[in-house]
C-alpha cells in the first residue's frame, strides 16, 4: 500500500511537468540497467524522465561515489548519447538537498567519473564530451528507507545550449487569436543562455537571455507568462532588425501601438542576478479579446 501511495503521489507531481514520461523506474539501480535519456537539440527538454527513489533498493554505491559518501543510498542509473561537446543535465522535483549526481564516461565495467555534483549544488554544464559517445548518469538519493513523500522524487532530462541564444536565432511564436481561450503553451528556458545586452528592468540581471519573434496581427498584443521553476521571467520587446533593434516595452505583459504585419522580437531572461539561476516557464502571444457589446437589443 505504501508503494502504491508513493507512486500515486509521484504521478500527481509528474503531471505538473509538460512532456513527462511516467514510469515506476526501480529497475535501473545498476549501470547495466541504465535507462536511456533523449537528448534535446536545444535547451527545452524532449521529455522528463522521473526518478522515484522510494522504489530503489538501498545499498552502498558501486562504484564508490566520489561526492555522495559511502553510506547506504539509492542509486538510479541513466545513459545518454552526446550530440554535442557539451550538454546540460536538467533536474526538476522535490527536495534534492541530499541527492548527488554523477556523470561517467566509459563502459559499465570501466567507468570514469567526469562530473560530480554534491547535494544542494547547482549542476554545471557537462563539457569535454565526444559526440556519438554514450555517457552514464547516476543519481544518488538518501537512504530509500528514509525518503519522505517528495524527498526522493525528481525529473531528469538532458538538453543542449539554447538554439535562440542570440537575436538572429529567434524562434517563431504563434499568435493566439482573440477567439481562443487558452493558457500560454510554448515552453521557454534560459538554461545555458548568455547575455546579449544589459537588462532593461533590474541592474545586473539579463545574464541568460533567449530570443523569440512574432508577426503582429493586432495593434495590441498580450504576453502572459507562467513560471514553472527558477527565477522570475522578464520580457522585453523590440521592433526593427537584429542589428538595429528599438525597445518597444520592458517588463510588462502588454504592448500597444504595434503595426499589423510587422515582425517584433521578444527577449526573455531570468530576473535573478545569480548566474546559477535560470528560468523555465510558458509564454504566449495573444490578440486582445473583442469587447462585449452591451447595446440594447444585443444579447452578447
Amino acid at each position: 500500500m505504501k508503494n502504491a501511495l508513493l507512486f500515486a503521489a509521484a504521478l500527481t507531481a509528474a503531471l505538473a511537468f509538460p512532456s513527462v514520461l511516467v514510469a515506476q523506474n526501480a529497475s535501473n539501480f545498476t549501470c547495466a540497467l541504465a535507462i536511456p535519456l533523449p537528448v534535446a537539440s536545444g535547451n527545452v527538454q524532449v521529455s522528463f524522465t522521473p526518478m522515484i527513489g522510494n522504489f530503489l533498493p538501498g545499498a552502498v554505491p558501486a562504484p564508490v561515489s566520489t561526492c555522495g559518501g559511502a553510506g547506504t543510498r539509492g542509486s538510479a542509473w541513466y545513459s545518454f548519447v552526446a550530440s554535442n561537446t557539451s550538454h546540460w543535465i536538467r533536474t526538476e522535483g522535490g527536495d534534492l538537498d541530499e541527492s548527488s549526481i554523477e556523470v561517467f564516461s566509459g563502459t559499465c565495467g570501466t567507468l570514469t567519473n567526469i562530473l560530480c555534483v554534491p547535494g544542494n549544488s547547482p549542476i554545471p554544464e557537462v563539457t569535454g564530451l565526444v559526440p556519438g559517445q554514450t555517457y552514464y548518469l547516476r543519481v544518488l538519493t538518501t537512504n530509500p528507507f528514509f525518503c519522505g513523500s517528495e524527498q526522493c522524487f525528481l525529473n531528469l532530462a538532458v538538453v543542449s545550449d539554447p538554439l535562440n541564444d542570440e537575436c538572429v536565432g529567434a524562434l517563431e511564436l504563434p499568435v493566439t487569436p482573440s477567439t481562443d481561450r487558452v493558457a500560454p503553451a510554448v515552453e521557454i528556458s534560459t538554461l545555458g543562455a548568455t547575455q546579449s545586452q544589459p537588462g532593461c528592468a533590474i541592474a545586473g540581471a539579463a545574464n541568460d537571455d533567449v530570443w523569440y519573434r512574432f508577426i503582429a496581427t493586432s495593434t495590441t498584443h498580450f504576453f502572459p507568462t507562467q513560471l514553472l521553476s527558477g527565477g522570475a521571467i522578464t520580457l522585453q520587446g523590440f521592433s526593427g532588425t537584429c542589428g538595429n533593434l528599438t525597445n518597444v516595452f520592458c517588463n510588462t505583459d502588454v504592448a500597444t501601438g504595434l503595426t499589423v504585419g510587422q515582425p517584433y522580437y521578444l527577449r526573455a531572461y531570468s530576473t535573478s542576478t545569480d548566474v546559477a539561476v535560470s528560468s523555465r516557464g510558458l509564454i504566449g502571444v495573444f490578440e486582445p479579446r473583442p469587447e462585449r457589446c452591451m447595446c440594447r437589443g444585443h444579447s452578447h
